[in-house]
């Protein structure tokens, strides 16, 4: 998968026969780059510039320009009928050749990505309690590409059911959460699929005895971000930065210089800075900042302001922390790069995994197979990670069904869970926990490499 404007994700790749990943840590989020005003991933832009005619209306696609979650990216539809665009088409599909993936298999995977740019134009009115119509044509669209039924994808995107007791609650959502619900599902349906296909690759291409002696890894990495507007995405994505310098210090710098002066070499003393008082202040166990915030977003009354408040009391004294006080709450970040300032709106809400038993339930009982399948296998959901078309009937070949479940077994062999009983929803993660937890099980890998 191609990159846009700059690398948002972090993972390590094995070269070799097939690849196995080592984390994605956030590379779902970047489909909400409607937030951003900036260019989406290239493989949403890439439908439009090589699917038939024909077959953009089968999946009920209009101009880049005219879905939510692309229309940011003012140069959307130009860059569609660029030739860069339709040679990016056709470097995927011939990709897909190259794994064996049939031309059924290929569609499914076309069609759930148009599923998630039409997913994002679904709107929820302007009341107290969210509504979309099941005989909404957007809704319609949407849901055949998914292989939902209408009622049911309206039903779960805009009300909460629990069974307490015996007696089954439902409460509406407000607008405001309800889009929320739908942002999440775009995510969560995104950086499954980019997983299962990962986890395909590796059916395919890898020997039947994981026999490597020896890796070769690369390192795919974050740039580091700093804009007028810096939130939860930056927090998290910079943290990484932090981790991932401390790694190269250590590495390049110190390990290096020690190992030249027991051999009795003469070096140049190179000054760098220390970054572990940064590290520290994000990932103290008791009293670090994603520690308190996930105090905060479990807390019943937990909000942004007190989110806010318990930062600026805790760190009052870090000279690496400033406090911003106003109506928009605010902090700044001494990072090792430079100092960023992020904007505490929204931290509580995205720190929530917001994909509710809902809609997972509404997915495992999709009518297409690979929508079953991101859903049903858990392990596809590791590192929770923005898109409208008429049903096309079709299921996964036997051919791909036998890849589908070759990468099953490949990936219980080669990519750990992240987050043991993550199915649990009594466990359930806050996002920042996840995000921690697989920068940590990359950070292992890194350790025991020889870089």
């Amino acid at each position: 998968e191609k990159e846009k404007n700059g690398e948002r994700g972090v993972e390590s790749t094995r070269l070799g026969v097939g690849w196995g990943k080592g984390g994605n840590l956030w590379r779902h989020c970047s489909v909400l780059s409607y937030f951003l005003q900036e260019r989406n991933f290239h493989v949403f832009y890439y439908l439009f510039a090589g699917l038939p005619e024909d077959m953009l209306k089968r999946v009920h696609l209009r101009k880049p320009s005219q879905h939510r979650y692309l229309a940011a990216f003012k140069e959307a539809d130009q860059f569609c009928q660029s030739e860069s665009c339709l040679e990016g088409f056709l470097r995927m599909k011939e990709c897909m050749d190259v794994v064996e993936m049939s031309y059924e298999h290929a569609l499914e995977v076309f069609q759930l990505l148009a599923g998630i740019i039409l997913i994002g134009d679904l709107d929820f009115g302007q009341g107290d309690a969210a509504f979309v119509s099941p005989s909404n044509g957007r809704v319609i669209d949407c849901a055949r590409m998914l292989g939902l039924d209408p009622p049911a994808l309206c039903r779960a995107l805009t009300v909460s059911t629990n069974v307490t007791r015996g007696e089954v609650i439902s409460i509406n959502y407000s607008p405001e959460k309800a889009a929320d619900g739908r942002d999440a599902t775009a995510k969560a349906i995104y950086g499954r699929l980019f997983n299962y296909i990962v986890s395909f690759v590796n059916g395919v291409l890898a020997p039947e005895q994981d026999a490597f002696a020896n890796r070769i890894g690369i390192l795919d990495i974050f740039g580091f971000e700093n804009f007028e507007h810096n939130s939860f995405e930056q927090f998290c994505i910079n943290l990484a930065n932090e981790q991932l310098q401390h790694f190269f210090n250590e590495h390049i710098f110190r390990q290096e210089k020690e190992e030249l002066r027991k051999e009795g070499v003469k070096s140049v003393n190179i000054e760098y800075r220390d970054n572990t008082p940064i590290l520290n202040l994000f990932l103290n166990k008791s009293s670090g900042m994603l520690a308190i915030l996930d105090e905060q977003t479990q807390f019943p009354k937990g909000s942004d302001m007190t989110c806010h408040a318990k930062f600026n009391d805790q760190y009052k004294k870090n000279p690496i922390y400033t406090a911003h006080r106003g109506r928009q709450p605010r902090f700044a970040i001494k990072h090792y790069a430079n100092e960023v300032s992020y904007e505490v709106s929204g931290f509580i809400d995205k720190n929530r995994d917001t994909l509710s038993e809902n809609i997972l339930d509404l997915f495992k009982n999709s009518r297409f197979a690979l929508a079953r399948t991101l859903f049903v296998d858990e392990s596809l959901a590791r590192a929770q990670t923005l898109v409208r078309r008429r049903q096309v009937s079709m299921h996964l070949s036997r051919t791909s069904s036998k890849y589908m479940r070759s990468a099953h077994r490949s990936k219980a062999r080669s990519t750990p869970a992240l987050g043991q009983g993550q199915g649990n929803r009594k466990n359930k993660k806050t996002v920042s926990n996840q995000f921690k937890q697989s920068l940590e099980m990359l950070m292992r890998k890194l350790n025991t490499a020889q870089p």
